[in-house]
């Protein structure tokens, strides 16, 4: 027979030994779609969300399944490449000088002179429903229509509070679309965004110190240029602004009436007739960083 100890330390240990009771069954649970992928969810944790009517590919590692391709991209993308945004291509391709040849090529109406040019243009393109593909997949966007594309996959609607960098925009858009210079466009239109440059940190370098200006040697060979704008419309053509050219060395102004809506090239022009035919070339042209003033077109 035990002793009292032993049956004491049974008395103690009795609730691991009694079977648990067992749990209740499940109670089902009402599964509704949601959104415009068809996601199923449920309140279980065991159970797994579904896409109905995907063809997305899984792959195995590590003993676990990841689906590929769903991510906030997918929803991007449902945004941009809508109907009205490929037949707005397939109409823009005519006005481009630089792909509209290959579309002539691929359709074999009026096919054009091979040239060295001409068949590194056509490598890699292909001809789907009227729509340019550049190595499978990747959609020929032209000019007009590249902002759209880069705007949306910069901040797209879906996620309010995106505002992508450099090279995450570049990635994105890359795996979708092509057209020349790819990076370099992104890259501008990243520097060009308000929002991007009010509240992201500084990353360009710190500017150096101020410099003297030269004193020039002789009348007109440095100029200061700036603009009065927003004033009240005047004469029958309706100028409401004023590009004010300066002679550093003998104070002189040319006052020259322009519009506030006047670009780099009609400012380039302007001043061109009425101070360089006039007063000669300048050596050296003092302004600030307006954009009208800084374009390449200078």
């Amino acid at each position: 027979m035990p002793s009292s100890a032993e049956v004491s330390r049974m008395g103690c240990a009795q609730h691991l030994l009694v079977r648990p009771r067992p749990l209740p069954e499940a109670v089902p649970v009402s599964v509704q779609p949601v959104g415009s992928l068809g996601v199923e969810y449920a309140d279980l944790p065991d159970l797994v969300p579904e896409i109905e009517e995907s063809q997305t590919p899984v792959r195995e590692g590590d003993g676990q399944q990841f689906r590929v391709g769903i991510e906030l991209q997918s929803l991007t993308v449902s945004a941009i490449q809508s109907q009205a945004f490929l037949n707005a291509c397939r109409r823009g391709y005519s006005a481009d000088p630089f792909f509209y040849p290959v579309l002539q090529h691929l359709s074999q109406q009026h096919p054009p002179a091979h040239t060295p040019d001409f068949a590194l243009r056509l490598q890699g393109m292909s001809l789907r429903a009227g729509l340019l593909y550049f190595e499978g997949n990747h959609l020929y966007v032209f000019k007009s229509q590249r902002r759209t594309v880069m705007a949306g996959v910069h901040s797209p609607l879906q996620c309010h509070a995106a505002h992508f960098g450099t090279g995450k925009t570049y990635r994105k858009v890359v795996s979708l679309y092509y057209w020349p210079k790819m990076w370099r466009s992104v890259a501008s239109f990243i520097r060009a965004c308000d929002r991007c440059q009010r509240s992201k940190g500084p990353t360009a370098a710190r500017l150096g110190l101020l410099q003297p200006l030269l004193i020039p040697s002789r009348p007109w060979e440095s100029t200061c240029i700036d603009r009065l704008s927003d004033l009240p419309p005047s004469g029958d053509e309706g100028f409401d602004a004023i590009l004010v050219v300066l002679c550093r060395l003998i104070k002189a102004v040319v006052l020259i009436p322009t519009h506030s809506t006047a670009g780099a090239e009609e400012t380039a022009r302007i001043y061109r007739q009425h101070v360089s035919c006039k007063k000669g070339f300048q050596r050296h042209i003092v302004c600030d960083r307006d954009l009208r003033f800084i374009a390449r077109f200078w």
